[in-house]
């Protein structure tokens, strides 16, 4: 797999509850993509492109290690003895729908990751109806987001049959992916499930003291905020959606980007807007259908802080 790397480095705060999150099968931080293919891809080709990509980007080369006694944040390690034909498989689709494929993915998401391996799994479903083929990809959201998913499929696999670009010519082809810094710079994140660092806190109020008053109440402002998110929640807006489960589920709903476009600008807003909103109303369709009338719900919305070329 080409020269051994010797570097190391902490996971981030926002990363590392993540990580820590995964000890809990229901509350699993697993990002799974599946993308449809017209036909089944060579195998020896998409091998070398797996092979350049764990090249190209370290992190899918390194495992995660934790400190002695879970003191301080885990590191990302290399994996010297990583094994491709355990994140590179192929399978036979039983039913040549895409209901096998949609369900073969949920099955997978559910599963929790080899804590001694690189954090990503690739699975080539083979015998669709018509000659096609499905890549459905599993990664930790320690490693990666969803837009870094979607970037990393596009880097894997071709937009078109007869296009042979090199993937170290593709835009991916940095040094390393990562799920971004966390939210907030501070108080930390520590490696416990949301918790606070105090440590952290006391440092950022040091820090603030030194600034006008504005920084003061910026900075608790941000602590305030940090604790509301990752607080336990004991009261819950909605009586029907209760309770969790370690199953997990997939459908799909298509629509055309135009219209998504159109309804975004008739209303001079963002796409991401029109999607919040559709949710929203969908929830609220789902209560009423169901004798329940709530005028608050709770929900987390991930914000992506990318800028060109990360």
């Amino acid at each position: 797999m080409g020269t051994t790397r010797v570097f190391t480095s902490s996971m981030n705060a926002s990363d590392t509850t993540l990580w820590m999150m995964e000890r809990d099968p229901e509350l699993r931080s697993t990002v799974t993509a599946v993308a449809l293919l017209d036909a089944a891809p060579d195998r020896q080709r998409l091998r070398r492109r797996v092979e350049q990509a764990v090249e190209v980007l370290p992190r899918l080369g390194e495992r995660v290690s934790s400190r002695p006694l879970g003191l301080g944040r885990p590191r990302w390690v290399p994996d010297p003895g990583i094994d491709l034909d355990y994140h590179l498989q192929t399978v036979r689709a039983a039913d040549g729908d895409t209901r096998w494929v949609l369900d073969f993915a949920a099955v997978l998401a559910e599963g929790g990751f080899d804590r001694d391996r690189p954090l990503w799994q690739l699975v080539v479903v083979e015998g669709l109806e018509g000659g096609r083929a499905a890549l459905v990809q599993k990664v930790h959201h320690a490693l990666t987001d969803g837009v870094g998913a979607f970037e990393l499929m596009l880097w894997l696999v071709d937009a078109s049959r007869f296009e042979h670009q090199s993937p170290g010519s593709r835009p991916l082809a940095t040094a390393t992916i990562s799920s971004g810094d966390p939210l907030w710079k501070v108080p930390a994140i520590q490696a416990t499930k949301a918790v606070v660092s105090l440590a952290g806190l006391l440092r950022a109020v040091g820090r603030a003291a030194a600034r006008p008053p504005d920084a003061l109440v910026g900075t608790a402002r941000a602590a305030v905020s940090l604790a509301r998110l990752i607080a336990p929640t004991t009261k819950r807006c909605s009586p029907i959606l209760v309770g969790r489960s370690t199953r997990w589920h997939f459908d799909v709903t298509e629509l055309p980007l135009v219209e998504l476009r159109r309804s975004a600008h008739a209303l001079d807003a963002t796409i991401n807007d029109v999607f919040v909103a559709a949710m929203a109303g969908a929830l609220h369709r789902y209560h009423a259908e169901r004798g329940h009338e709530v005028a608050t719900l709770r929900i987390n919305l991930p914000v992506s802080f990318r800028r060109p070329g990360d």
